[in-house]
């Protein structure tokens, strides 16, 4: 009995994971124009068979061990098929797509299809197995086929030279112990500390299983660039195929996958020229790693990729499963391990298919059946006989869509043709987008121009004021104003502020709480044309100084103040109207736009920094705001935003530009989601214009509680993905808005009702006047899909830091696409233009989330935790165990109910790969919140993380047999219940020893994908014991509980 290689264990145990597909067929079609002789082709293929004893294995799965053995008299699988135009593409199709049943079944399959219209001669069809060829053996196949079919054909015997080795040799040298070939410590260094996972712009997050679905996009290089390419790779003493992964390597780099790049290929894996005319599978998989720090040239780049690839090549022939036992990366079934983006290059060589007396010509087989995409991405370079070079992306259906993948050819192409234009430029300076790309980015970057009317803010409200002053416009549950009062006190008190010398160029603090006087002295400080400050009437001491002495106002109105100006008892003196103060018109260009408000944020040190926003950017923030919205004169709109933050602005300006009821809540406590939902029954409210999806999140759940739900809520601050679907039926129609303070509040939105999943961090378009750009180190254009840093331009970017030109000039940076003089914000926030046209935000660069290398989209493990029925909200940050190893924590809020950590792994098992699901769960009634709403980080408790060693021991029999079991496979003296198998070193040849034990001992069948899903002894004891239960009481688990109510099966 003979064992299965490395390459062949690899693909058994990938087909053991997910099941018999077609995943690992390998097409081969041929049109044959003339009689082809039937004796002569079966005969053919038996004779093949013959001299290569590979084509004719069988392997059973026995007690979860491959056992090989080879059949001796088992006929040839070759079938003759009449067909028709009609037929022939479906039955081709389906012939192609087959799985093989390897226990049974030979693992070469040939069908002749005779079709039934005269002169369209016969299609020839050959499907092998993976498991026993390469792409090497096809050509292999069809020399000895060729010779075989034509001897018979003939009637004479072939003369072939003997076999120097067979597969069975290469197997068996592979199994040796003391092969110095095989030592896989040069990997082990080679690989230590690199990226668990490539990053690439992705269409799609990663499921827990692949399925292996293809696309193709093809490329093709002229002739010239062809000859160009050869001529660098000879000048540099370089091959083809390093040129092209130097490309490769740069193209990730540009993309977002950072300096450490590592890249696949397939060697041919045959040791010795013995092997040469051996069919089977012998390819193996190097890991190739370039270091692209220290803004490198394309020459540098070649030049370490060079080492690289020559270094590999001096260590090939270790089997790529021995890489990954020393490696030991996070095993995740959807993902390749080490490697997930590969480069091949195939030079064509002419192969003598001949079969006497008829035309062959080969048929691409992609034309009959979908691609199988192995890897995430596969870049294929063939190079003909002429020496032109084409090829293609083959790549995962799973991640990506096909705009994605052809924008990424392109991008590709372009580097190339850069790169050999000037091969001593930095990397990162090599054009990645033609014009016609740099022109599209840049109309996806920019809002359209829209014209303000009226050009003011005040004019704004105060037409609103008067088309319908009956209409209430403010009730602070203390007294309500209508429009036509509104107007008559903004006016009064402009007037008492002009009266006193305030106008452009002043502060006025506003220290009042949420109120009529509130609003009316924010637009009167504006109409005046001053700034407004708010303060918060119940502000540290400290803090209130710190922001006094930084913005410096010229006065400080009070209640008291305004009251005073304008008695409530005395009724509304009608003064005539005042002319509002002259404010920055949207095309005044000679000079920056007046300031109109003063807000202060924490600051990374915490220190208070002030924002001056201006007139323009909040006059084009409300008219655009006002169409997105769609606010009308019919609206209740309630405000729940601190009067610290900019927010409030949103909240208590844009309802009055629209003709909308503001309402404040009498007593609002900041954060009080309980509070709000009464208000907006009780007050009828249907809008609320500002909140985090964290605060969100709360309202939401209570108004569903209640039965009741808004018509429009505005979501801005975090991930929208905060939100759950619970909370998501109280909130209506739900817009997301990107933008930080520095630039007006807004910048972009998205209307997510169009997006009910809501499985990405969509921020939406640029608003009018506003521009979006995403930029790298160099501060060019990232191509679309690539990540880049949010760069903001346009009307909406503030003044600057209040007495801090130090650190506007730092962040507030000339505008290289915008006019002579304009600014852009650098925000620090990383997001990439969708395929749609859409931009996708990614988070701060300077807070990225990593396990073990991968990039973690919070947002995403928030979002998946709060469909789970019972978890109202989360929050995912990295943490600490006691080993001194960073893991992700998930702290969720769960107000009813007792939280189950078990039940909500098993829940993320289909969306999360295991390897990054969160390491441990902290359980609060209600997550800690900030006055804005987000959480509160510096509240949350110690996550208390276990070590491997003091992991939960096991509870019950099945879970202590299971890890004793467990250990024995991994060699350690014991392990936790929870302790996960391939963290503690577990590869997939173990596997399959402990599913064999498992069978024996209690007679279950358990799949590899079931232990992939469950790989701690805890959850495979849940699926011991429900197949055990299964078969004693012949009924599935949910019948179970539905008949016994739980408790026979507890």
């Amino acid at each position: 009995m003979t064992s299965l290689s490395y390459p062949q264990r690899r693909i058994w145990f990938a087909e053991s994971l997910v099941g018999a597909s077609s995943t690992y067929n390998i097409p081969m079609m041929f049109e044959i124009g003339g009689d082809i002789d039937r004796d002569a082709l079966t005969g053919a293929v038996s004779d093949v068979l013959g001299r290569h004893e590979v084509l004719r294995t069988l392997i059973r799965d026995t007690a979860g061990v491959p056992e090989v053995g080879y059949a001796r008299e088992l006929e040839p699988t070759v079938s003759f098929v009449h067909t028709t135009v009609q037929d022939e593409q479906a039955r081709v199709s389906s012939d192609i797509q087959a799985p093989f049943d390897l226990s049974v079944e030979l693992p070469l399959r040939c069908t002749l299809y005779e079709r039934s219209e005269t002169g369209r001669g016969s299609l020839l069809v050959f499907v092998f197995h993976h498991i026993v060829a390469d792409d090497h053996s096809l050509h292999i196949f069809m020399r000895d086929f060729g010779e075989f079919y034509t001897a018979r054909a003939q009637g004479v015997r072939p003369v072939l030279p003997d076999l120097k080795a067979s597969y069975a040799d290469f197997a068996d040298w592979q199994m040796r112990p003391d092969t110095p070939e095989l030592d896989p410590e040069y990997w082990r260094a080679q690989l230590a500390g690199i990226p668990e996972e490539i990053f690439l712009p992705r269409d799609h997050a990663r499921s827990a299983t692949a399925s292996h679905e293809g696309g193709w996009v093809d490329f093709d290089l002229t002739s010239a660039a062809s000859d160009a390419l050869r001529g660098l790779a000879k000048e540099t003493r370089a091959t083809n195929f390093m040129v092209w992964h130097a490309a490769l390597a740069a193209l990730m780099y540009r993309l977002g996958a950072g300096t450490d790049v590592v890249l696949g290929t397939v060697s041919s894996g045959r040791p010795t020229g013995d092997f040469r005319d051996v069919i089977g599978c012998f390819v193996n998989t190097l890991a190739l790693r370039v270091d692209l720090s220290g803004n490198p040239t394309f020459r540098d780049v070649l030049a370490r990729t060079r080492t690289a690839d020559f270094e590999a090549l001096l260590h090939q022939h270790v089997p790529f499963d021995r890489i990954v036992e020393v490696v030991n990366p996070i095993r995740v079934a959807s993902r390749h391990p080490i490697v997930q983006v590969v480069l091949e290059y195939e030079k064509k060589q002419p192969t003598a298919f001949n079969l006497a007396g008829l035309e062959v010509d080969a048929v691409d087989a992609t034309n009959y059946a979908p691609s199988s995409a192995k890897f995430d991405l596969a870049v294929v370079v063939r190079e003909d006989t002429n020496g032109r070079m084409s090829g293609g992306f083959l790549y995962s259906k799973d991640l990506f869509v096909a705009d994605t993948i052809q924008a990424m050819r392109d991008h590709l192409l372009n580097l190339v043709l850069g790169l050999l234009e000037q091969p001593d430029l930095p990397v990162r300076d090599i054009a990645l987008n033609s014009e016609r790309q740099v022109g599209d980015l840049l109309s996806l970057s920019k809002g359209p121009v829209a014209a303000l009317e009226p050009h003011t803010v005040p004019d704004l409200i105060l037409r609103r004021c008067a088309e319908a002053p009956s209409a209430i416009a403010v009730n602070d549950g203390r007294e309500a104003a209508t429009y036509g009062d509104l107007g008559e006190r903004i006016n009064r008190l402009t007037r008492a502020l002009r009266q006193r010398g305030i106008g452009p160029g002043d502060t006025v603090a506003i220290e009042m709480p949420r109120s009529v006087g509130l609003v009316v002295s924010t637009v009167a400080v504006l109409n005046s044309g001053a700034a407004y400050l708010h303060l918060e009437t119940d502000l540290p001491t400290e803090r209130r100084a710190a922001m006094l002495d930084q913005a410096a106002p010229s006065a400080i109105m009070t209640r008291e103040f305004v009251e005073a100006e304008w008695p409530p008892d005395e009724g509304v003196r009608r003064n005539p109207p005042l002319p509002p103060a002259t404010a920055a018109r949207s095309d005044d260009s000679h000079q920056p736009p007046r300031a109109a408000y003063v807000v202060f944020t924490s600051g990374s040190t915490g220190t208070p920094k002030g924002v001056v926003g201006t007139h323009l950017g909040l006059l084009n923030f409300l008219s655009a705001m006002g169409r997105v919205t769609g606010l009308t004169p019919r609206d209740r709109v309630l405000s729940i935003s601190g009067l610290s933050f900019d927010a409030v602005a949103r909240e208590m300006l844009l309802p009055l530009a629209s003709g909308a009821a503001l309402y404040f809540v009498s007593d609002y406590e900041p954060g009080n989601a309980e509070q709000v939902a009464q208000a907006v029954v009780e007050l009828e409210i249907n809008v609320v214009l500002a909140g985090t999806p964290s605060y969100l999140t709360q309202i939401g759940l209570e108004l569903a509680r209640r039965g009741s739900s808004l018509s429009l809520t505005v979501s801005a601050g975090e991930s929208i993905r905060k939100i759950s679907t619970q909370a998501r039926r109280g909130l209506g129609r739900l817009i997301n808005m990107y933008g930080p303070t520095e630039c007006t509040m807004t910048t972009t939105v998205h209307d997510v009702s169009h997006d009910p999943d809501n499985v990405r961090d969509i921020v939406g378009r640029p608003l009018p006047n506003c521009a979006v750009y995403l930029l790298d180190e160099s501060l060019d254009l990232v191509p679309r899909g690539a990540i880049g840093t949010v760069h903001i331009s346009g009307h909406g970017i503030t003044h600057g830091y209040l007495r801090d030109p130090g650190q506007t000039a730092q962040k507030y940076i000339p505008c290289p696409f915008g006019a002579p003089g304009s600014r852009m914000y650098a925000t620090g926030d990383l997001a990439r233009w969708r395929t749609d046209g859409a931009l996708e935000f990614l988070g701060r660069r300077d807070s990225q989330l990593k396990v073990r290398g991968v990039r973690v989209e919070a947002s995403e493990v928030e979002m998946r935790l709060t469909q789970i029925p019972g978890i109202d909200e989360a929050f995912v940050c990295m943490a600490d165990n006691a080993q001194g190893e960073e893991v992700l924590v998930a702290y969720v809020g769960v107000r009813d109910g007792e939280f189950d950590a078990r039940r909500t792994r098993e829940k993320l098992m289909p969306f999360l790969p295991a390897g990054l699901a969160p390491a441990g769960f902290v359980s609060l009634h209600e997550l800690p919140k900030l006055p804005n709403g987000k959480i509160d980080r510096s509240a949350l408790p110690d996550p208390q993380l276990r070590t491997t060693s003091e992991s939960r021991p096991p509870a019950t029999d099945l879970e202590r047999a299971l890890c004793a079991l467990l250990a024995e496979s991994l060699g350690l003296s014991n392990i936790g219940a929870d302790d996960n198998f391939f963290e503690l070193g577990g590869h997939s040849l173990l596997v399959a020893g402990v599913l064999a034990k498992v069978r024996d001992t209690y007679d279950v069948r358990l799949s590899f994908h079931d232990f992939f899903s469950n790989p701690t002894a805890a959850r495979l004891a849940t699926s011991v014991e429900e197949q055990v239960t299964e078969k004693v009481l012949g009924l599935p688990e949910s019948q179970l509980r539905a008949l016994f109510g739980g408790g026979v099966i507890e």
